[in-house]
């Protein structure tokens, strides 16, 4: 689901997705969750824009921890980060733009390697980037 609310020069956009991928009564995962994939994800931004010139703050929001194996005994933080961007779009022709994602340098999963069983230990299921 998302959404995009304008007032005057700015855009309010927000994007929020829910997960509730499982098998189903599967012999050796029962009902458990897809591993990899985050339940809830946030994510917007408050966009000033004037004559193709645009600023704004941005964050994305993983509210709580997810699977990374598919027997649930690995398990990923959940985690929130903010960013900057800003730049020109002109109505025709090239425009450029500069993003900061993660400026407070938090660390985080952003994605995972999806494995069987973990057995609850990190076998390189986070890659580092």
């Amino acid at each position: 689901m998302g959404g995009a609310w304008t007032i005057g020069q700015f855009v309010l956009r927000g994007q929020y997705l829910f997960n509730d991928f499982r098998f189903d009564n599967d012999d050796t995962y029962g009902d458990n969750r897809l591993a990899g994939l985050p339940r809830q994800f946030i994510k917007g931004e408050a966009l000033w824009r004037r004559e193709g010139w645009y600023a704004a703050p941005t964050f994305e929001w993983v509210p709580t921890h997810y699977n990374v194996d598919q027997a649930e005994t690995l398990y990923a933080d959940g985690y929130a980060i903010w960013g900057l961007k800003a730049g020109y779009r002109p109505g025709e022709g090239f425009g450029f733009f500069l993003e900061g994602r993660n400026l407070s340098a938090k660390t985080y999963v952003a994605t995972t390697g999806v494995i069987a069983d973990a057995q609850g230990r990190d076998k390189c299921s986070f890659p580092v980037g």
